[in-house]
């Protein structure tokens, strides 16, 4: 819990007190995936049943408004490991 008080959208918060509050998932996400076959590029067969998989991604976004402008630009490796049983 914060140690002060919290003020968003001109409501003050008490410090040191618990909040409840609805949420409401009104935004969207887009994801797209690609798949390629075991012998593919990226992906690693260790043996029969176990494959590493790794990937780069790309994200991008801001936000341009009358009070603050962002950006973000972000490059990451993806890693993952693919088990059959």
């Amino acid at each position: 819990m914060p140690e002060s008080p919290v003020v968003f959208q001109d409501l003050v918060f008490p410090a040191g007190q618990p909040t409840d509050a609805p949420y409401v998932g009104n935004s969207y996400r887009l994801t797209w995936c690609w798949r390629f076959p075991a012998s593919g590029k990226g992906v690693f067969r260790v043996s029969d049943r176990v494959d590493v998989d790794l990937g780069y991604r790309l994200l991008e976004g801001g936000a341009d408004n009358d009070e603050v402008y962002t950006f973000a630009f972000f490059h990451y490796v993806v890693a993952g490991v693919r088990v059959r049983f």
